[in-house]
């Protein structure tokens, strides 16, 4: 199977909330999502209770909701990582910032010792989050930041692009649309539709990236023409923005609905109602998109090949919504959906180790140091979600997804060649069915390259600072690699403050004595932030005395 590598983002991180330890779920969260690269023990596997005390600590988890399938495995993480240390209390507020804040508070009252808030809307949360970390309880905010909150008062947040998630929910609908005009066309005058959130100034940031697929410029989520850096610009350096479809534009009726997100079946009803002819659906959350899918596939069974759902959020089992969308229903594969692409929070192929990193980065933060163990910002992974149908591609189809570069502005791609790249993961496929990701133990001509050997005399390598300047369709991206007289080592993006200058640490540094040196595991098997990190998180460098090169 194909390495399975990210090109520019980290691990995601994603709020689970249960509803007391060992109790059962109860409603779901929607599906905002965060991300972080944590030093803590495997999350599925409970570890040892070594603290010496005798009572348990509190950890109190304030959710936006409960409906989801990848909150019940991040739950689980949770629940494991923190047996024998830590009562688990999840409480959701049902997407009400008010109930949310008087939670906030009671898990002060009863003496937490940490709060991890999936915020409804962070500003409103503000006084309260301040009075939880004046009450010397450690704050991990998912899913948002704010300008207004200063880092002081929280001890962990996540960073993460809302618009940039919802413009790539909108090239992966242009990709389809522009692929499968012929079929739409036959449906008679068809349409488009957004299901849209403006709870908060984050939800209506994806919201508008998502709008971008009828916009033909670049822009920020303001609205200010940008170029592909992310630089605002007057409109005569406007440039053009790739994830903008005409053919979309053109079918485009002005329908625009807040989406219900414990009902998506009745927004689908209500728009199929007033715009009988709408076909692809552009929806801000996934799982609203698998119940809106499932009006049409109950009402509308004989034309499903000409309705598509688009949207973003948490993958949970969304991904097997879109197996069953290609597979072949008449061997008995899957069942009837139309769900043809999503931009995930996450990078997981499945779930795990999105549920794995959240229990991580909260373990990390209860009993780990900050800037060592976990990282007071962390960025937002983001990969994009595509089915390929028989007819489309080579005769196969194809469930796939890869790992967004971490730039300013959405960047193309042609889904049918990503198929064939080593970046991109295939999830399922019909020759092959579900296709589990593998961890190479070292590099290979399979895993990325051959390990180095330097032509020329060697280098020895000593503590002390290196760069590397990437290239990337943005410029250039330095990377710092700071190897300490302990052993332990930092890799960092310092000037990449749209990502929270991202930075990984590791325990030890290994100098090969060949003119080349490992930073081994700061990451962790799976899927990687950059393409010159291997499957099991191990990076060789080609050393420069001072500047380094990855080698892959």
């Amino acid at each position: 199977m194909k390495k399975t590598l990210a090109l520019m983002l980290s691990i995601v991180l994603v709020l689970a909330m249960f509803a007391g330890c060992g109790s059962a779920p109860m409603e779901t969260a929607d599906d905002s999502g965060s991300g972080s690269a944590p030093a803590a023990p495997d999350a599925a596997a409970a570890p040892a209770d070594d603290s010496g005390a005798g009572e348990l600590g509190l950890i109190g988890f304030c959710s936006v909701s409960m409906s989801e399938s990848i909150y019940v495995l991040e739950q689980e993480a949770l629940q494991n990582i923190f047996a024998g240390k830590c009562e688990v209390q999840t409480v959701s507020c049902d997407n009400d910032a008010a109930t949310q804040i008087q939670q906030i508070k009671n898990f002060v009252t009863m003496g937490a010792d940490m709060i991890i808030i999936n915020p409804t809307d962070i500003e409103a949360l503000g006084d309260a989050i301040i009075e939880a970390h004046n009450a010397g309880v450690k704050v991990y905010i998912n899913g948002a930041t704010s300008d207004s909150l200063s880092e002081e008062y929280y001890d962990c947040a996540s960073v993460s692009d809302e618009y940039l998630c919802g413009a790539y929910v909108a090239m992966i609908a242009k990709n389809w649309i522009e692929s499968h005009v012929d079929l739409l066309d036959a449906a008679g005058d068809w349409e488009i539709a957004f299901l849209e959130s403006s709870l908060s100034e984050e939800t209506l940031k994806r919201t508008y990236g998502m709008e971008s697929i009828i916009d033909p410029y670049l822009k920020d989520w303001e609205g200010n023409y940008v170029d592909a850096s992310g630089n605002i610009v007057d409109e005569a350096g406007r440039v053009d923005n790739p994830a903008y479809s005409q053919i979309a534009a053109d079918h485009f009726a002005g329908v625009k609905v807040e989406q219900d997100q414990s009902n998506g079946g009745l927004n689908v009803a209500n728009i199929l109602t007033t715009n009988p002819n709408t076909r692809v659906f552009i929806a801000y959350n996934s799982l609203a998109s698998t119940q809106g899918g499932q009006y049409i596939v109950d009402n509308y069974p004989d034309e499903l090949d000409s309705y598509a759902f688009f949207s973003a959020g948490v993958m949970g089992n969304e991904a097997d919504y879109m197996v069953s969308a290609v597979s072949d229903l008449s061997a008995g594969i899957g069942a009837p959906t139309i769900m043809r692409g999503a931009c995930q929070f996450g990078v997981s192929a499945a779930g795990g180790e999105v549920a794995d990193s959240v229990a991580n980065t909260a373990y990390a933060i209860m009993y780990g140091e900050e800037g060592v163990d976990y990282f007071k910002k962390n960025p937002d992974g983001i990969a994009a979600w595509w089915t390929v149908d028989e007819a489309w591609g080579d005769g196969t189809a194809y469930v796939a997804h890869f790992n967004i570069l971490s730039g300013a502005t959405v960047q193309p791609y042609d889904p049918i060649a990503a198929l064939t790249d080593e970046n991109t993961t295939l999830y399922w496929t019909s020759a092959d069915g579900y296709i589990e990701a593998e961890a190479s133990e070292e590099p290979s001509a399979e895993s990325g390259g051959e390990p180095f050997v330097p032509s020329g005399p060697a280098v020895d390598t000593t503590p002390g600072e290196y760069t590397y300047m990437e290239p990337t369709p943005f410029g250039e991206m330095l990377w710092t690699i700071t190897l300490n007289e302990d052993g332990s080592f930092v890799v960092a993006q310092p000037e990449n403050e749209g990502m929270g200058n991202p930075t990984w640490t590791g325990t030890q540094w290994v100098d090969n004595g060949d003119g080349t040196f490992t930073t081994p595991d700061c990451q962790g098997d799976g899927p990687q932030i950059a393409g010159f990190w291997h499957d099991n998180g191990i990076t060789w460098w080609n050393n420069g005395d001072g500047t380094v090169t990855p080698i892959e």
